[in-house]
């Protein structure tokens, strides 16, 4: 496999930009418009060996001693084709030569979608996103990038448009989501294949993407062909839609923002909109989204923000949504979002639930999954400690006892916030965070042996931290579960 010549360590800035390729350089400059690369990043690529990936890991490797980056390189065989196996063993070969760093697996995609009732491309999705979130925390890679191009956003764009959707959620790929990166999201698939050629890098082609059966597969290869032969340039044009959308986006969302801090009070465990004069409807569904989670929903879609805007306009009427909150038209200027009789803690939908980790638990009612598994203490996991994020909680496994409760917030809850040693009351650990009172219902409480010992997402009981005689380590962490719709 012909591969990459990469650029001297020794040579100056200037220079090494002066003998960049034409691709790489346009590639260069979406890095520098959305900050995807940082000088020192460690990079973790997500690597299939066909042309997407291909050109994203030459790219990388162009600008490696540019940015000083140490790249890492995954790629998972999904036992799907006859031919994976033959790639996977060339893959392994081509990232040796380059002297990276790989992760290289093989998982049954197709088992796994059959028994959780999913899309093969939904599983493979998933299965990978789990690979790489896990390897980039074990291995301190602080980005992962993805192949994602042109087209593949423009197909978003316009799957988004068919299905139908707001101007929120009509939207491409987004060049940058916490650690994941996406350089070449501003190149067409053309420009790759015409970028892998000059360089002589050879390419594997996945047969199953040329079929025509779902509905990504249908836009690229029926009605984006279609689109190309009114306009030759329809990429591009699609490109400037979704930047002007996505700033039109951002001016509603900021003045949504500004009128929500200004016009909301929190009210009998809910909250109201008290507008001064009455507002449009696109205004009142963004309005009414922010006002339904902070008063504790769980998810919503635009079928719901649609009708609530259009009671306002007519001046009166009642909503149910999803997790018991009720939206109250009380005339065009005022709604209020909250559980009937505003009584927040009689009425929230969550019952305690058992939970033996390994494995997973959902709490669909509060918007959460909860993951656990258990990990051997050593001096790596003792590193990452300090750096654990809230959404995480790493736990001494001696002290706890199995299975957990995980349950909600009770009067005269207490426990030891981590590093102060002595208990404190929930209640005033909640005012201390600023924890909105209709929130403090919606935060799940892992308990053992009678104790709290996670606040999830916020803090651990110090009596249960990890130190150094701790042996094996309970790992737990709370996933926002997915909302339908915007």
């Amino acid at each position: 496999m012909k591969l990459l010549a990469i650029i001297g360590n020794n040579n100056k800035f200037e220079m090494k930009r002066f003998f960049l390729d034409p691709f790489e350089k346009k590639v260069l400059k979406t890095v520098e418009k959305y900050s995807l690369l940082e000088k020192g990043d460690r990079v973790l690529v997500s690597f299939s060996g066909g042309p997407d990936s291909q050109a994203l890991l030459s790219f990388l490797l162009s600008i490696e001693s540019l940015f000083e980056l140490e790249i890492g390189v995954f790629h998972l065989n999904h036992k799907l084709r006859e031919e994976a196996d033959e790639e996977e063993k060339l893959i392994r070969e081509q990232i040796k030569n380059l002297g990276l760093r790989d992760f290289i697996y093989s998982y049954d995609v197709r088992a796994f979608a059959k028994e959780n009732k999913l899309s093969l491309e939904d599983a493979g999705r998933k299965i990978r996103y789990q690979f790489l979130e896990r390897i980039s925390e074990e291995n301190n890679y602080n980005k992962i990038a993805l192949g994602h191009q042109l087209n593949d956003s423009v197909e978003t764009f316009l799957m988004r448009f068919i299905r139908g959707t707001s101007l929120e959620g009509l939207r491409g790929i987004a060049p940058k989501r916490e650690k994941f990166i996406r350089p070449l999201i501003e190149v067409e698939k053309e420009e790759i294949e015409s970028y892998l050629n000059r360089k002589e890098i050879d390419y594997f082609i996945d047969r199953s993407n040329l079929s025509g059966k779902n509905l990504r597969s249908r836009v690229r290869h029926y009605l984006i062909p279609y689109f190309l032969t009114v306009n030759p340039r329809f990429h591009q044009a699609v490109k400037r839609l979704m930047e002007v959308f996505e700033e039109e986006n951002e001016l509603l969302e900021e003045t949504a923002e500004k009128l929500f801090k200004k016009y909301s009070v929190f009210l009998n465990g809910g909250v109201e909109l008290r507008l001064k004069k009455p507002a449009q409807q696109t205004i009142w569904r963004r309005l009414a989204k922010k006002a339904y989670f902070s008063a504790g929903g769980v998810r919503v879609d635009f079928r719901h923000l649609d009708r609530i805007a259009k009671l306002v306009e007519r001046g009166r009427g009642k909503v149910s949504l999803p997790g018991g909150i009720e939206a109250v038209v009380k005339d065009r200027r005022t709604i209020y979002f909250g559980r009937p009789k505003g009584d927040e803690a009689e009425s929230l939908e969550f019952t305690e639930v058992y939970f033996r980790p390994p494995g997973e638990k959902s709490l669909s009612s509060l918007g959460y999954l909860i993951k656990g598994e258990f990990l051997e203490y050593n001096s790596e996991l003792a590193r990452k400690i300090k750096s654990t994020p809230s959404t995480v909680a790493l736990l001494d496994v001696a002290l706890l006892k199995l299975p957990l409760i995980i349950r909600t917030w009770k009067k005269g809850d207490t426990f030891y916030p981590l590093g102060l040693g002595k208990p404190k009351k929930l209640q005033d650990f909640f005012v201390d965070k600023k924890i909105p009172r209709v929130r403090r219902h919606r935060i799940p409480l892992v308990e053992s042996k009678g104790n709290i010992v996670w606040v999830g997402g916020l803090m651990i009981d110090d009596r249960f931290k990890v130190t150094e005689k701790t042996k094996r380590v309970l790992r737990l962490e709370l996933v926002k579960e997915k909302k339908n719709g915007v």
